[in-house]
């Protein structure tokens, strides 16, 4: 008896090594891919040579002409269309690398829609432009990050921003109604706005007729001919 048991059990360890020796070997498990870590080129046609700024044909709209702008100059005028002047330099710094990326991004995957230009001041195009505002402040945070970009994956990023966050940046399907996947570089995070923002800033209301929301929405590619309320 004690025999035929142990015969069981020889049996049953052969059976048991036979299965796990037979199993195919485990799948090793495929490799995070990692983004390019490399620059991308300046466009072709803005590219004035090895170590040399690039050159804007800039529409500008408060002159309806076109005109040849180092990009940095351009960068100043943005910075001070889209942010006060007198804001922390940290601030204007960020602001800086954000419009250097939004400009290069802009004129290597899209074209301008004034004939002959590479980009303009045309803020519904692309960024508000008031060189009228530029101050020491300003030139001094776009020398400090001159030629500095915001790059994933070896391309410029969306440089997208906001004034305002309520508290929760937004993806940019929420924020901007976007179209395509949602870039892996757009996370939605906790922002401080309210606490941080000055006092003269800190609290605003805005007033919108009926038919400017509806239009709004419309344009959103939402059906929506009535409201009443929100």
């Amino acid at each position: 008896m004690y025999r035929n048991i142990l015969k069981l059990i020889a049996v049953l360890v052969a059976l048991l090594f036979a299965m796990t020796s037979c199993k195919p070997p485990a799948k090793k498990p495929e490799p995070i891919k990692k983004p390019r870590m490399e620059l991308p080129k300046i466009p072709a046609k803005i590219n004035a040579g090895e170590k040399k700024e690039p050159i804007l044909k800039v529409y500008v709209v408060q002159t309806g002409k076109i005109e040849k702008m180092p990009l940095e100059k351009y960068v100043e005028g943005t910075v001070a269309g889209e942010i006060k002047n007198d804001w922390p330099i940290e601030a204007l710094k960020a602001q800086a690398i954000l419009a250097r990326t939004y400009v290069l991004n802009f004129v290597s995957t899209k074209k301008s829609k004034y004939p002959g230009a590479d980009i303009s001041t045309d803020f519904e195009e692309a960024q508000a432009w008031n060189p009228s505002n530029i101050n020491s402040k300003i030139k001094e945070a776009v020398k400090d990050t001159r030629g500095v970009v915001a790059v994933y994956d070896g391309k410029f990023i969306n440089a997208w921003f906001h004034s305002h966050a309520a508290g929760q940046t937004a993806l940019a399907k929420e924020g901007l109604n976007y179209k395509k996947a949602e870039p892996p570089y757009i996370v939605s995070v906790k922002s401080n706005d309210s606490p941080d923002a000055p006092a003269n800033v800190k609290h605003w209301t805005a007033t919108f007729t009926k038919s400017e929301v509806i239009n709004a929405l419309k344009k959103m590619g939402l059906g929506i001919n009535d409201f009443k309320t929100v």
